[in-house]
């Protein structure tokens, strides 16, 4: 049986982000940022992403590639401001802490994600509360306002886009809206996927989205991530805490900007170089998963449950799918595994078992006892690769 290539995410290098690169090599500048800024300056700060990119003699906003990357997301999802960050990450960190809200403050969070969701909310001193997900593996909007209407601490909503799915983001954002508690997204896996049914792209519904470029992502440099807004307080807290935020002795402070103390969380212009290629590839790179995609659940949908309610994602990161009979999960990894196919199963810990809140959730249970996901469908896989995949799949079935 042919050998897969899948087992290690790859990122496709083409001759522009070589170009880009080399450029960034022959400036000899390798990053642009200053950690200070003159008071004539301060304005700079609430700029808009498009109105940085002719601001020369001050670096605080750091050099051409950051803000040029920085600029074309911004156009891409018609958003005022992205600040770029060295990790997805440092801009949830960021994020949170730009809310200003009170130390040890309650923030809502999906009980399924990546663990870095929960850990930036505990990072920025802040507690998160597991929400259950429903079928859609997103958070159950049913769920977070049985959780409001019983505990008024709920002081925000960090809402995840889990596998790029934009199910119950709309409906998430009225709840938060009424009830006047702010909303911040993790599109960490669904960067520049389009809302289903809508031209809007997900992370620009919450206060602050966010999206990823780390090794496994749709568009990827390896590491890093973009914050976008249209508060132009967000963007300016979120630009000082990236930077050290050696900059507010000389800016006129406002209760409106919130900052951490500040951190190096500033990307390289090598990073933004490739990030710039990436986006500019989109339609190269997005293509890709949406064939592979659509290839998987072909030919896999007579064989597991692949739920009704979740249709592709613009931009697809993963598949996700699960079996009927909870005994038969580990048996489908075990024999995956062994045929050199990597099936994830499932985090060892959970986030809500990992943050202190044990009592079950029956969506997130349910999701570590049925559902299996699949990573593969990037660069350099093809049909081929997915034909592979998918005959492991069937014959794990009868062992």
């Amino acid at each position: 049986m042919k050998k897969i290539r899948s087992n290690k995410s790859l990122t496709w290098i083409s001759d522009t982000e070589k170009k880009y690169i080399n450029d960034v090599l022959s400036s000899g500048e390798l990053t642009n940022f200053t950690g200070t800024l003159n008071t004539k300056d301060e304005n700079i700060l609430f700029n808009k992403s498009k109105d940085i990119l002719s601001i020369r003699g001050n670096s605080y906003l750091g050099g051409d590639y950051v803000r040029r990357a920085e600029d074309l997301i911004s156009k891409l999802v018609s958003i005022d401001y992205a600040v770029m960050h060295n990790s997805a990450t440092s801009c949830l960190f960021s994020a949170i802490t730009a809310l200003g809200l009170e130390k040890n403050s309650n923030i809502a969070v999906s009980g399924i994600s990546f663990s870095a969701t929960a850990a930036s909310i505990v990072a920025a001193g802040m507690k998160p509360v597991m929400i259950d997900v429903d079928e859609t593996l997103n958070m159950s909007p049913i769920a977070l306002q049985q959780i409001i209407e019983t505990d008024k601490s709920i002081k925000a909503v960090l809402f995840v886009e889990w596998a790029g799915r934009s199910n119950n983001l709309l409906k998430i954002k009225e709840i938060c809206t009424f009830e006047g508690i702010p909303m911040i997204e993790d599109s960490s896996q669904a960067v520049l996927s389009k809302i289903d049914g809508t031209n809007t792209f997900c992370g620009c519904v919450g206060d602050i989205g966010i999206f990823s470029l780390n090794g496994p992502k749709t568009f990827s440099i390896g590491e890093g991530g973009f914050s976008v807004t249209n508060n132009k307080f967000f963007a300016a807290s979120m630009r000082l805490t990236r930077n050290h935020a050696e900059a507010y002795k000389v800016i006129t402070r406002s209760p409106e900007l919130n900052f951490a103390d500040g951190f190096n969380f500033r990307p390289t212009e090598i990073s933004a170089a490739i990030a710039l290629a990436q986006l500019e590839r989109r339609d190269q790179l997005k293509a890709i998963r949406q064939l592979n995609y659509k290839y998987l659940f072909d030919k896999l949908k007579d064989h597991f449950v692949i739920e009704d309610s979740v249709k592709m994602p613009d931009s697809p990161y993963s598949f996700v799918f699960s079996v009927k009979d909870p005994s038969l999960k580990h048996e489908v990894i075990n024999f995956a595994q062994r045929n050199d196919i990597s099936i994830f199963g499932g985090y060892p810990v959970e986030h809500w078992e990992l943050y202190n809140q044990t009592e079950l959730l029956s969506g997130c249970e349910k999701y570590r006892l049925n559902y299996l996901t699949i990573y593969q469908i990037g660069y350099p896989n093809n049909s081929n690769d997915m034909q592979t995949i998918v005959n492991i799949l069937i014959n794990s079935l009868n062992f």
